[in-house]
């Protein structure tokens, strides 16, 4: 039996598998949920507008912080690594569900 449970939200709105809500579980759950955290944070946009590297690192710090802060996540476990200019990697472990991998496109 599934420890979480949601329903699946994309582009803003309820992603239906034909009439019905799709439902997520776990893993998928925790990864919603870290988005939708970051998102209303207002990091990102902070990121995208800051062009100094200094405060960029304490932006970059700030999002480790907030997936931190959720109590699914192993404390100092979470990364933030920048593959290419604008794209970063976000990683995590869980404590029951193994690790958490968000692609955060700058952009967005």
């Amino acid at each position: 039996m599934p420890t979480y449970r949601d329903i699946k939200i994309t582009d803003d709105d309820l992603a239906l598998d034909g009439v019905n809500a799709q439902i997520i579980y776990d893993l998928d759950v925790i990864i919603q949920d870290l988005t939708n955290a970051l998102r209303e944070s207002g990091l990102l946009l902070e990121l995208i507008g800051e062009r100094s590297s200094v405060q960029r690192c304490l932006i970059e710090q700030k999002i480790i912080l907030l997936m931190e802060a959720d109590a699914r996540i192993i404390p100092g476990t979470v990364e933030l690594t920048g593959a290419t200019v604008g794209n970063y990697l976000l990683t995590g472990e869980t404590y029951d569900f193994g690790a958490v991998e968000l692609k955060i496109l700058e952009d967005l």
